[in-house]
């Protein structure tokens, strides 16, 4: 995975060259000494967070990070400060500008304490961001189909009109090219009804789970995040799902998020992936076991319930990602087991797919 992008500007080089030297190994440090070159990078590349001094020439701090806001408003915050300005420096969160008040000096574990939790927090408002996406597009995909439903039937009422008007004018009152002019209407009319019956939101179109899955589980395997952890996939579905491809994605990289968290300093830590049919819930199912230590339950009701907030932000991930798939009929669970937790991922079969052909083991 990539590295976060983190932006420093300060007008003393020594204090950039410290805090470049003490995040440069987990993150792609950009410093800086003039506040117009940082908003320059943040106009063209995305950062995670943006570390300022409180007393820059020409600009503030404050005025800095302010500005940083409107380009990026994903980018956290953080102001560095001497003890000397701390009352400024509070005054710049109370006003709802700042994430967080780093003083100078400070510790390199505490600079890099906050730094983690800024770059944490900014993920999690893109998670929220791509949540509030993909809600949208579930809603415009169900306004979408409501119209085209109404149109049908309007149309259906106008083809069914035309109908009566040709069957009326047998008796002649309508001319040999009046009534050939209202049959090519009419078929118009009932052909456009057929093509908007079969009409599907974007959010419906056919996604291939066995792909998806298969190709980000191959992804984290060559990714190196897995360390000593064992990874197995298999899958027993190769049909299709009703939900956007990458709500898949967020799952299978959430669920294996988790179970690559739960399982540090495990022995002989395992991971098995499989991708089935499930016949209790009519629904195609992605389930991640790991071989980690139980969650109980009331844990794991809370983390559906409630974004949870957590270190590894999976508590908010998961709760997210299930209020996503209830737009589209799906939702998440767990199952305890003696040797480890299973989370899994109930998805909604594609219209065109027929249940019944899907008649593989669950046993996993």
């Amino acid at each position: 995975m990539a590295k976060a992008n983190i932006l420093i500007v300060d007008d003393e080089p020594r204090v950039l060259e410290g805090l470049k030297m003490n995040l440069g190994r987990e993150y792609e440090v950009f410093t800086t000494t003039e506040a117009d070159q940082a908003l320059r990078w943040l106009k063209k590349t995305r950062f995670a967070v943006i570390i300022s001094d409180l007393k820059m020439p020409r600009i503030s701090g404050v005025e800095l990070l302010n500005q940083a806001r409107e380009i990026s408003p994903f980018t956290v915050r953080v102001l560095l400060t001497g003890f000397a300005s701390l009352n400024a420096a509070l005054d710049a969160i109370n006003l709802g500008g700042v994430f967080k008040l780093l003083t100078k000096p400070s510790s390199p574990p505490e600079v890099r304490q906050v730094v983690a939790q800024a770059v944490q927090a900014h993920q999690s408002a893109m998670d929220q961001e791509r949540v509030e996406k993909h809600l949208d597009l579930a809603r415009r995909a169900q306004e979408f189909e409501a119209i085209a439903l109404g149109m049908s039937k309007e149309l259906s009422g106008m083809a069914l009109q035309f109908s009566a008007v040709l069957y009326a004018a047998a008796d002649g009152q309508l001319s040999q090219d009046d009534i050939e002019d209202l049959r090519w209407v009419e078929d118009r009319l009932h052909a456009t009804v057929d093509r908007l019956a079969k009409v599907e939101g974007p959010a419906l179109s056919k996604v291939k789970a066995e792909s998806v899955v298969g190709l980000q589980t191959e992804l984290w395997e060559r990714s190196g995040r897995l360390g000593s952890i064992g990874l197995s996939y298999k899958s027993d579905f190769s049909g299709a799902l009703s939900i956007p491809t990458s709500v898949v994605e967020q799952g299978i990289n959430c669920f294996l998020e988790n179970a690559v968290n739960a399982l540090q300093g495990a022995d002989s830590p395992r991971i098995k992936v499989r991708l089935y049919f499930c016949h209790f819930m009519e629904m195609a199912c992605l389930e991640v076991k790991n071989n980690g230590p139980a969650m109980p339950s009331y844990v794991t009701n809370k983390l559906l319930e409630s974004p949870v907030k957590s270190a590894t932000g999976s508590g908010e991930s998961l709760y997210l990602l299930n209020k996503v798939l209830g737009q589209f009929g799906g939702k998440i669970g767990f199952r305890q087991r003696s040797n480890g937790v299973s989370f899994m991922m109930w998805m909604p079969l594609h219209a065109s797919e027929n249940s019944s052909a899907y008649m593989v083991t669950e046993q996993f």
